[in-house]
């Protein structure tokens, strides 16, 4: 393995994308230790996802728009991942607040919180990233 590969992903993309990663899992640990035990509702990090997804295509256009308006397709492209992501917030918090309740099935509540919403969030916020270092946006 190069020094300039990790786990097959260039450094740029490791670091961008685990830092976010990183402080999530902070928070969750933090939020744990604040309410005095670990329970299975600081497994569901999708809204949190969405919203570190948010907060970078928002930051991304906050800096493109300073920029000249040579930029203009990347603006475009980063207020239509914008858009994107506050739907995919929407989507997700009928999703949590459908399948939060402690009355619904345990086994339904990881699939679709754990995995889906996670998976969808994570989802998004790797292909911002890819996108940002490839130059798209």
């Amino acid at each position: 393995m190069s020094l300039d590969k990790l786990a097959g992903f260039d450094i740029a993309t490791w670091f961008s994308f685990s830092v976010p990663l990183l402080l999530l899992v902070v928070s969750t640990m933090t939020r744990a230790a604040v309410e005095g035990s670990w329970k299975r509702k600081h497994l569901f990090i999708g809204l949190d996802l969405t919203l570190f997804f948010i907060a970078a295509c928002f930051i991304n256009f906050c800096d493109l728009a300073k920029v000249t308006s040579m930029e203009r397709n990347r603006i475009a492209y980063t207020a239509l991942l914008l858009m994107v992501g506050l739907i995919c917030l929407s989507v997700q918090v009928v999703v949590h607040q459908t399948w939060q309740p402690d009355h619904r099935s345990r086994a339904g509540q990881i699939a679709v919180l754990c995995f889906a919403s996670n998976f969808a969030s994570l989802s998004l916020l790797y292909a911002f990233v890819r996108a940002k270092i490839g130059g798209f946006v």
